[in-house]
């Protein structure tokens, strides 16, 4: 949980997801204290107060540009056909 929350303070946030259910989420990308990438969702539930972590995962490199922007979709689906079933 450390690592998380090394990331988590010393990151960015690079999606924003203010209409998700139940509570608005964000994507945060930061880097563990060994400079591994990491990225973390939270949720912020503002009447308590407080924030959930949803998930944490180390971003796939095909997937992501420096870690902070998402790889064209089109492109992806040549390289890594299995992305094209799951989106159809």
């Amino acid at each position: 949980m450390d690592q998380i929350l090394h990331a988590t303070e010393n990151g960015e946030i690079i999606e924003d997801y203010p209409t998700d259910k139940p509570y608005p989420c964000c994507l945060i990308y930061g880097e563990s204290k060994d400079g591994e990438p990491i990225h973390c969702v939270w949720a912020y539930d503002a009447e308590a107060k407080i924030s959930i972590l949803i998930t944490v995962y180390r971003p796939d490199a095909k997937l992501w540009i420096d870690w902070k922007e998402r790889n064209d979709h089109e492109k992806l689906c040549k390289e890594m056909p299995y992305l094209w079933w799951r989106s159809h």
